[in-house]
């Protein structure tokens, strides 16, 4: 049975997009029922006036809506104050290591003179059990920081509360924004009785999953959407956990994700975003080829599920050799655990979705083992991948074997990659009949195809030229197709894939 999968996204803040039947109505019309006074009137004109189209926070900007028929008001002898509620299209989780954050967002409005002025409050703590009452009216017992917000996303207050009371309070009147240059960066003070601000800096990442025939969700990679900071008042108590880590994740599922408030995934697979944004089309089909259901792609996920938090990003270079379709070299001893998958432009710009995909899948393979020889084990539920694993890490690497000499032994898991891609993107065995060899596999046109290919970036180990002697005509004849897909320009190029036009 052909295998449906359904692409979905996730961002390091995560957001939960709802597809709608539609809906056939008769005779009837919705009615606005805020008309009967001026009091409606002026909600009604708030409404019309709201924007966050031109907020610079990813998470505010696709997430936060307003729900202009729950609000408070408060009056003065010049002044009038609204506090709106919201809606959330998703949760969202932020975290600095063991620590957790929680949010919650107010709409501010304050008429002064027949004047509006709009403002997004966020309340920013780490006690979760205090935050669902908090209002700018009536904070209880909050701890935490308030955060001002103009509607396009400059934070204009920072106003600091301990069990409900106002402690400190912070503005930049002279640049009508707080910025890192704001105030000088200070080190956390765990005994300092005052307490003291701490520049947090944050990640962001839209995370994808993957959900096969309709079933559960499975993290599949992410793609970097930026880095934003912002002043945290942390009390001299410790009470934010006792310590600031460097950097905080934000995500949010986006669309169609899981939906669970949570970060489920330890592991990071990170699309880095110039690529998407310079290679569209072949960023989706690395993205399809590691969101592919195979043992092998499934381990590449897996493999990052460990305590340690390795990561993988995928970006593009130029590598000057059109004959490498990516690198992965061993990881920096800046950061043992992430490791960087280069994939060269020359070959983007001209071969076909079947060498991308195949590029994609071999050079995963490269981290994998660079994490198995630095891991020296691995846990899995997964038995299947148990022999894999030890292998590599007891008897191969330690030896000094080549990682292409040892890759020869997964051809065959690639091409199974290779053919849930080539499946799920529309390629037919029906296309590729000419290479069905009937053989004891029992396999298909395609698959037998995607088997070739998947030698690809293999040809020079000692296995493949034993299978297929040099200066023989299988040899020829395999190394043309592969050379199809990876250059199909080329006068004897006859290609089965499809190259990209951006």
């Amino acid at each position: 049975m052909k295998q449906k999968t359904k692409r979905i996204a996730r961002a390091a803040f995560f957001t939960l997009a709802i597809m709608a039947m539609p809906l056939l109505i008769i005779g009837c019309q919705k009615e606005d029922l805020r008309t009967e006074n001026p009091a409606n009137q002026k909600i009604k004109a708030y409404e019309e006036t709201f924007t966050l189209e031109n907020f610079d926070d990813p998470y505010i900007k696709d997430n936060v809506t307003i729900d202009w028929d729950t609000y408070r008001s408060e009056e003065t002898d010049s002044m009038t104050v609204y506090t709106f509620n919201t809606d959330l299209k998703e949760k969202q989780f932020i975290e600095n290591g063991d620590q957790q954050f929680y949010t919650l967002y107010k709409l501010l409005v304050t008429e002064d003179d027949g004047k509006a002025n709009l403002q997004l409050l966020k309340f920013f703590t780490d006690d979760k059990e205090n935050l669902g009452q908090v209002d700018y009216f009536n904070t209880g017992n909050f701890s935490g920081t308030l955060y001002y917000y103009s509607l396009d996303g400059r934070n204009t207050k920072i106003s600091v509360y301990e069990d409900g009371e106002v402690i400190s309070e912070f503005e930049d009147k002279g640049h009508a924004t707080i910025t890192e240059q704001s105030k000088a960066p200070v080190a956390y003070c765990k005994e300092c009785p005052e307490g003291s601000y701490v520049l947090v800096i944050t990640e962001h990442y839209t995370d994808y999953y993957v959900s096969w025939n309709g079933g559960d969700f499975t993290y599949s990679y992410s793609v970097y959407m930026g880095t934003t900071s912002e002043w945290v008042w942390v009390p001299g108590t410790g009470g934010y956990g006792g310590s600031i880590n460097p950097t905080s994740h934000s995500h949010y599922d986006y669309p169609h994700g899981p939906s669970v408030g949570t970060n489920n995934h330890v592991d990071e697979i990170i699309i880095d975003p110039t690529l998407d944004e310079d290679y569209p089309c072949q960023s989706q089909i690395i993205k399809d080829a590691l969101a592919s259901s195979s043992p092998i792609t499934d381990l590449v996920r897996d493999i990052f599920n460990s305590t340690a938090k390795p990561s993988i990003t995928i970006q593009a270079a130029d590598l000057n050799n059109i004959l490498l379709g990516g690198i992965t070299p061993p990881p920096t001893t800046g950061n043992p655990l992430h490791y960087f998958i280069t994939m060269n432009t020359e070959r983007l710009d001209v071969s076909t979705d079947i060498d991308i995909a195949c590029t994609a899948i071999h050079e995963s393979i490269h981290a994998l083992l660079f994490y198995f020889s630095q891991a020296g084990s691995f846990q899995s539920d997964n038995e299947s991948y148990a022999q894999l694993v030890e292998d590599f890490t007891i008897y191969w690497a330690p030896n000094g074997g080549d990682q292409h000499e040892y890759m020869e032994n997964l051809v065959g898991h690639i091409a199974d990659a290779l053919y849930d891609w080539a499946s799920s993107s529309g390629y037919s065995p029906a296309n590729f009949v000419e290479f069905n060899t009937n053989d004891i596999d029992n396999y298909d046109g395609l698959r037998e195809y995607l088997g070739i290919i998947a030698w690809n970036g293999l040809t020079q180990t000692t296995t493949f030229q034993t299978l297929y002697p040099i200066g023989t005509l299988e040899y020829q004849n395999i190394i043309q197709l592969i050379n199809s897909e990876s250059l199909p320009y080329e006068n004897a190029a006859n290609p089965k894939g499809t190259p990209c036009n951006n």
